[in-house]
């Protein structure tokens, strides 16, 4: 378990799920676990162990108590294992071992909102800097390698977001592999790519009803096209004109930066409002506010 356990709570944070870990801090006489044990805990499952009975089970409902809440917290706590305590009085878990044990619990809520960022050309980039300083996950995906070099991306690291940097050759291959209720931004520099995109993000929501918005860049010519593909393709009407294009409110401008910050906002109102709200929609995406945005 020592080995795995920072992997289990990369994977749970990734996909935006609750998580916590118990770790035995200090043991004081006979206890059923070592300084350094650690168990995961996620509102369904456990890994690992700090030693059962009636210690752990305490633990495991605080930590429960803790994701139901919906906060990220980190406590110590104690526990005297015996039929007594120390003073004469009841102990705290009638385990028979008659030591002490402390404990730290650390729990993180499930994230806020997760967004997916098809295409990271210069409007991407700006788009990403802009959500960069706000608490997400923000996966940069392209087909391109070289717009994913480390020190063209490193400025969205300098924020509050966890960046997921994705090399995809078929970037609608990483549809499905996504976080339920991400929201996803479309602007890659090919317009097959983007309708491809779409079509497959349509189509997870259609099984999964779990994707939060879809947005494109680009002029209502390329939208009203765009539609007329995906209704050939099978796609229902409501699915399809839920998809938000032209995406953000930058109006006629042709400045990256304008178009990213303008994207961004619109992005995060929709995850504020997917966080606010807590339900996934069960027909088609939310759409976002529509306004002109140059192709």
């Amino acid at each position: 378990m020592t080995a795995y356990w920072a992997e289990h709570v990369h994977r749970e944070s990734a996909a935006g799920r609750p998580v916590g870990v118990v770790t035995v801090l200090a043991v004081r006489g006979h206890a059923p676990c070592a300084v350094g044990a650690k168990m995961v805990v996620t509102p369904h499952e456990t890994w690992g162990t700090v030693g059962g009975g009636l210690l752990e089970r305490r633990a495991l409902a605080r930590v429960r108590e803790s994701l139901a809440s919906g906060c990220s917290e980190t406590v110590t706590e104690s526990a005297r294992l015996g039929a007594r305590g120390d003073s004469g009085g009841p102990a705290d878990s009638r385990q028979c071992c008659g030591g002490e044990v402390t404990y730290v619990i650390e729990t993180w809520a499930a994230a806020a909102s997760a967004v997916a960022l098809f295409g990271m050309g210069h409007v991407g980039l700006e788009v990403g800097f802009a959500l960069s300083r706000s608490p997400i996950h923000l996966y940069a995906i392209d087909s391109r390698v070289e717009f994913l070099r480390p020190e063209r991306l490193d400025p969205l690291r300098t924020g509050r977001s966890t960046v997921y940097a994705v090399h995809a050759p078929i970037p609608e291959a990483e549809i499905n592999s996504l976080p339920p209720d991400t929201h996803i931004a479309v602007m890659t520099h090919d317009h097959a790519e983007d309708l491809a995109i779409i079509d497959q993000a349509l189509r997870r929501h259609a099984r999964d009803g779990d994707v939060a918005s879809i947005g494109v860049i680009g002029s209502r010519t390329k939208w009203s096209l765009f539609a007329r593909r995906l209704l050939r393709l099978g796609h229902d009407p409501e699915a399809v004109a839920s998809v938000d294009c032209p995406f953000g409110a930058g109006g006629h401008s042709k400045d990256p930066a304008t178009i990213g910050v303008s994207i961004a906002a619109t992005l995060l109102q929709s995850a504020e409002a997917t966080a606010r709200h807590a339900a996934r929609p069960t027909r088609a995406p939310q759409r976002a506010a529509r306004a002109s945005a140059p192709t």
